[in-house]
């Protein structure tokens, strides 16, 4: 049985433009594209690199290894410096073993492979502290000159001092402590914060009047991740089921938005946007 490999591959502009002439169109095996700033990722989470008898997954295979020798011996000028754009690293990892192929032509590392434990899903999370699922801690800070307390209830201390300091703005400078509170801590008159465990919100919204139940994060960068996979699956898909196939996504990274523009086979202007917000504490 032949094993199947997750590739992954980050690539400059150039490089982007050279590999993406090898991709075969509108076929199982066109992978995912991804773009941050002038960095591209091609991803495919299966497929067979090192042996494979479908003869079109072996030429493509072939194809990118004659570009990665490419890469790794020409675009170079005379100093022996690498032309702007024609960086690139690639993964190609094995799906069932540590073994994992590395090639690259500069000395950058923006992906890598991690070896991760998977927990069961729908785990409360508790603090370590006392063992509970949520605290409260007392927060001494100043305001000016003037010393305050507040109240705050959350799993950690460091999701609190987190929350004061970019949610209330207060500043480093001017925190005094962070403690579990006492019951005589808990006075009329003193302010209590209920810190959301899961304050990044993801907002899917479609121009005919639909929209997805909301989905919540613990940091706006896991928010903004899922974001753009679900963006780029159904672009992918729409793609797919439409004549003229072609899914626009405009990115305003920014406001923390992504527009998807359907093909115009389908209903005239329709889109969908997706959008996180943040929830702040009571």
């Amino acid at each position: 049985m032949m094993n199947t490999n997750e590739v992954a591959i980050r690539c400059g502009e150039h490089a982007f433009t050279r590999l993406q002439k090898l991709l075969p169109q509108q076929d199982r095996l066109l992978p995912k594209i991804y773009q941050n700033e002038d960095q591209y990722i091609i991803y495919w989470e299966s497929i067979h690199w090192f042996e494979s008898s479908d003869k079109r997954e072996a030429e493509l295979v072939r194809a990118f290894n004659r570009a990665f020798d490419y890469l790794e011996e020409c675009p170079f000028d005379q100093d022996g410096n690498i032309l702007p754009g024609y960086d690139f690293e690639s993964i190609i990892a094995e799906a069932d073993s540590d073994d994992y192929q590395y090639r690259s032509n500069d000395f950058k590392s923006v992906i890598w492979l991690e070896k991760k434990i998977h927990l069961p899903e729908n785990l409360k999370e508790l603090s370590p502290e006392t063992g509970e699922e949520t605290n409260t801690y007392m927060v001494a800070f100043l305001s000016g000159t003037t010393p305050c307390i507040n109240l705050a209830i959350s799993k950690t201390k460091e999701r609190v001092k987190k929350y004061f300091l970019d949610d209330l703005n207060v500043a480093e400078k001017d925190f005094i402590s962070v403690r579990l509170a006492m019951e005589d801590d808990k006075r009329p008159g003193i302010p209590v914060h209920h810190i959301p465990e899961y304050p990044y919100v993801l907002h899917i919204e479609y121009s005919w009047g639909d929209r997805e139940p909301d989905q919540k994060f613990s940091t706006k960068e896991d928010a903004w991740k899922k974001a753009m996979s679900t963006a780029m699956t159904e672009a992918d898909t729409a793609s797919d089921e439409k004549e003229d196939g072609t899914a626009e996504i405009i990115i305003e990274k920014a406001k923390s938005e992504i527009s998807l523009v359907y093909p115009k086979s389908a209903e005239e202007n329709s889109f969908c946007r997706y959008y996180i917000t943040k929830e702040k504490g009571e």
